[in-house]
């Protein structure tokens, strides 16, 4: 593992890193690596999964509309259920 250091951060960066670190509920560090990881390697990681679709299936819309109707009743609650 390596470390780091970025000087010379402005007031409006570092107000904008610790506003996503709060969202994502991580610490300033955690926060910038997963902005960097998310811009530096997600065509990496779209790459990757594109090599294992056909192991795992893509749905296309049709694919997916078929399922939740296929599915719907599921969802439904049943208060008898609860009781």
């Amino acid at each position: 593992m390596h470390t780091i250091t970025i000087d010379g951060i402005d007031d409006a960066l570092e107000n904008e890193i610790n506003a996503q670190a709060e969202v994502f509920g991580l610490s300033q560090t955690e926060t910038v690596k997963k902005i960097l990881k998310d811009v530096l390697l997600s065509g990496k990681i779209d790459e990757r999964r594109k090599m294992f679709a056909p192991f795992c299936g893509i749905w296309n819309e049709r694919d997916s509309d078929e399922f939740k109707e296929a599915t719907i009743d599921l969802e439904a609650i049943n208060p008898g259920d609860w009781e």
